[in-house]
């Protein structure tokens, strides 16, 4: 675990294994690169006028400090043409410089990098990102070597102004709770398929979930027929893994927004290719299309625990693609939810959906709505001449009740406008 603080006072002279400069290209040295630099008796101009050090984007110089500095060891990392510095830029330096970093095992560092940039916040967050992202290495299956301890970054310290140590703090936490949320998303794509499978992805985004104030609610293949999810139904009838309709809502007492975020993440534990079986070159990596369920997850995770003021509702519908006689045959026809039974339906109703109105995902479990409305939400919205609609004033939801193992039972949750809650 990498302890991170803000440096508001020289950073020349903090005791450290390392300390971080940035280097422009075709630039002599600048600011605190240009005091280190007069401290060493020009050692890192001379370096740059003879080819030796450019100032290039992603490079990194490493040069020892002989005592002269309370830090050992000097890392010199290119940010390239000045004009095009952005956030991005010192997000990847400080990747790279992690990198060396670890290759020397120097456990503690002063970055100076962040007094580059105007903006406090946004460069802090950058830095902080680059480093602890840079320094990930998923290592659940590997054997510990026994002759060498793992490599551990123990303190970073960014060095800020003084007058910015206040918007710097903010940024470091920005920083900090987006690298914890995406090297969380990073490990669930790194999990092979037979650890990583719709059930533990929906496990997982229920814990996650019950440590912040994220409602969550999972539907199992039994209720996702029900509720005419063929489509997902269909890619997972070659599995013996259940397939997982997972929604995660975050809703704070007073967002901005009117209307949810709505956020969809792919959650394809393995793609096999089913019956149409893809080559077997690489087909271990179909693992991976899992990963826009899982950044989806970190996003929602990250948005509630920095505490933004917006509601969010992520949807990760989670399967595996895999090939038996149970699994969808090419030329099969799958009724997805939109249907193409809409003529059917409108006649019953006796009229038209709105095309405006968005639709909803509706719980077969609810009791009919107040004023006889329609039992397909999704077709028609719901509206019956005499009724008062879905989502309309003097609607009645059903009641929530609790669930077997403390979870709910989900029923009455929807994507909107209810709030979502319970376990399938």
């Amino acid at each position: 675990m990498t302890k991170t603080e803000i440096l508001a006072t020289d950073p020349t002279k903090k005791k450290a294994a390392a300390l971080i400069l940035p280097l422009f290209e075709e630039e002599a040295p600048s600011g605190v690169s240009a005091t280190v630099d007069r401290t060493l008796g020009g050692e890192i101009a001379k370096m740059i006028k003879n080819g030796e050090i450019r100032g290039a984007s992603g490079e990194v110089t490493l040069l020892p400090t002989f005592g002269k500095l309370p830090a050992r060891t000097l890392v010199l990392v290119g940010l390239g043409k000045r004009d095009k510095l952005h956030p991005e830029t010192l997000r990847k330096a400080s990747g790279s410089a992690a990198t060396a970093l670890k290759k020397r095992n120097l456990t503690e560092a002063v970055s100076a990098l962040a007094l580059v940039l105007p903006d406090a916040a946004a460069a802090v967050e950058a830095v902080v990102e680059g480093t602890l992202l840079g320094l990930y290495d998923f290592d659940a299956y590997k054997s510990p070597n026994k002759d060498k301890a793992p490599y551990a970054l123990t303190g970073l310290a960014v060095a800020v102004a003084t007058k910015d140590r206040a918007a710097a703090s903010e940024g470091l936490r920005r920083g900090e709770v987006i690298s914890k949320n995406t090297i969380l998303a990073r490990d669930l794509g790194n999990h092979p398929a037979n650890v990583a499978t719709p059930t533990m992805i929906a496990r997982t985004a229920e814990e996650e979930a019950r440590k912040r104030k994220i409602s969550y609610l999972s539907y199992d293949r039994e209720k996702l027929e029900r509720m005419g999810l063929n489509a997902l139904v269909g890619v997972a009838k070659g599995s013996d893994e259940p397939a997982r309709l997972i929604i995660l809502e975050y809703k704070p007492a007073k967002p901005v927004n009117s209307a949810p975020i709505l956020l969809v993440g792919k959650t394809l534990t393995f793609d096999s290719g089913g019956i149409s079986l893809k080559p077997a070159d690489k087909m271990e990596l179909m693992k991976g299309d899992m990963s826009g369920g899982a950044a989806v997850l970190g996003t929602i995770l990250s948005v509630a625990d920095l505490g933004l003021p917006v509601h969010v509702v992520a949807v990760m519908p989670a399967t595996e693609n895999m090939p038996s006689g149970r699994a969808n045959k090419p030329g099969d026809v799958v009724q997805a939810y939109n249907g193409q039974d809409d003529r059917d339906h409108q006649h019953r109703c006796r009229r038209p959906p709105d095309p405006g109105r968005r639709p909803l995902l509706r719980d077969p479990d609810l009791p009919p709505r107040a004023g006889g409305g329609c039992s397909h939400p999704h077709r028609c919205g719901g509206r019956r001449p005499g009724g008062t609609g879905h989502g309309g004033p003097g609607e009645q939801r059903a009641p929530y009740r609790p669930g077997p193992g403390g979870g709910g039972s989900g029923r009455g949750a929807r994507l909107a406008p209810a709030p979502l809650r319970g376990v399938f």
